[in-house]
């Protein structure tokens, strides 16, 4: 099976889309995309991870490398936006909150149920409230465009 782009980048914020099937190699990729990006955003990295309806959860191998991988990346906060509505979406939710009581991450975590809701906190959390109200328009241009290229 060939794995479509599942990242998209924007200034400081990257976005992954996972839907449970990326294996450990893309992730790997993935990674050595982010740190270059890191390389030119000294103050940290914001990231998005959309988990889109009908997700599965990844393999532990894949959930291994992902933990390692955020750890290893300058993160300064994590927003996961699950999509969808519904019993199976809801529960999706309440899992990435009890993940978030038990990991103690040194950033700061959030767990959204809208892209709007994901991105303004997001933004808050990369530049303060204030000084990025207004990248809130261009953040949402960028990821809709990106989530539709590689669609």
């Amino acid at each position: 099976m060939a794995t479509k782009t599942n990242i998209i980048q924007w200034r400081d914020l990257f976005v992954i889309i996972d839907d449970g099937s990326l294996p450990v190699d893309e992730y790997a990729r993935i990674e050595t995309i982010v740190k270059m990006q890191a390389q030119k955003n000294a103050g940290g990295l914001g990231c998005l991870v959309i988990i889109p309806h009908g997700a599965q959860p990844p393999p532990t191998e894949v959930r291994r490398y992902l933990d390692g991988m955020l750890d290893r990346l300058p993160m300064r906060c994590l927003a996961y936006l699950v999509e969808g509505s519904g019993f199976r979406a809801a529960a999706a939710r309440a899992a990435l909150v009890g993940m978030r009581v038990f990991q103690r991450r040194r950033y700061s975590t959030k767990v959204c149920s809208s892209l709007d809701e994901a991105i303004t906190w997001l933004l808050a959390n990369l530049g303060g409230k204030d000084e990025r109200k207004g990248d809130l328009p261009s953040a949402t241009k960028a990821i809709v465009e990106g989530r539709t290229a590689a669609a």
